[in-house]
């Protein structure tokens, strides 16, 4: 499915499923956060982002399907199904981004 998302957003997406942890972390701003409430973790800046891109993240082997998106309160909230290597996988996560700029600025994964 191809939804209207602001691009730095459609970039996280398309990178997560097939690009770097550098790829995927060029999305965010040096001081973003990231809260990974699955992982019951909170990552602020590019070095704590990119080693849960290295080794949380990479380890699960995810594919995402974008369901679809709206705007609550300023956010761009982005419903997926998320299938890999984990317990109860496909589970469906919403994705709750703030952007600034053309930067990821939060990401709240709930």
């Amino acid at each position: 499915m191809s939804l209207e998302l602001p691009t730095v957003i459609a970039t996280y997406f398309d990178t997560k499923s097939s690009g770097s942890p550098a790829e995927i972390l060029a999305c965010f701003s040096p001081d973003a956060t990231v809260v990974d409430s699955g992982e019951n973790r909170e990552m602020v800046g590019h070095e704590a982002i990119g080693e849960w891109l290295s080794g949380t993240v990479a380890e699960y082997n995810l594919t995402t399907e974008l369901l679809r998106s709206a705007e609550v309160d300023g956010k761009t909230v982005v419903t997926a199904s998320v299938s890999g290597n984990f317990p109860g996988s496909p589970i469906e996560f919403d994705y709750h981004f703030v952007v600034e700029g053309d930067k990821i600025q939060r990401l709240v994964i709930r």
